[in-house]
């Protein structure tokens, strides 16, 4: 998107925190599920983000990642969804 506005979210899971591939993965669409409801990607500023997964985070509920994440977009000023 050349002179556009660009938002990127990635989510890291090692094998530390997850050993098996499919909970990695699932960790990660659950991150994303969460993110797109949270974060306006279409409108607003350009954003780059890391979210890192650590030890323990395998036995996240739907509910406790997206207290965790709205805590942590609305400091970092990029979650705008109600």
């Amino acid at each position: 998107m050349k002179g556009g506005v660009r938002r990127r979210l990635s989510f890291v899971i090692s094998k530390a925190v997850a050993p098996q591939a499919h909970d990695r993965n699932r960790l990660k669409r659950l991150g994303n599920s969460v993110a797109r409801r949270l974060i306006d990607f279409e409108g607003g500023n350009s954003f780059q983000a890391v979210c890192f997964f650590k030890k323990g985070s395998g036995a996240l509920t739907v509910a406790s990642l997206t207290a965790e994440l709205t805590e942590l977009f609305t400091l970092s000023g990029i979650g705008n969804r109600n």
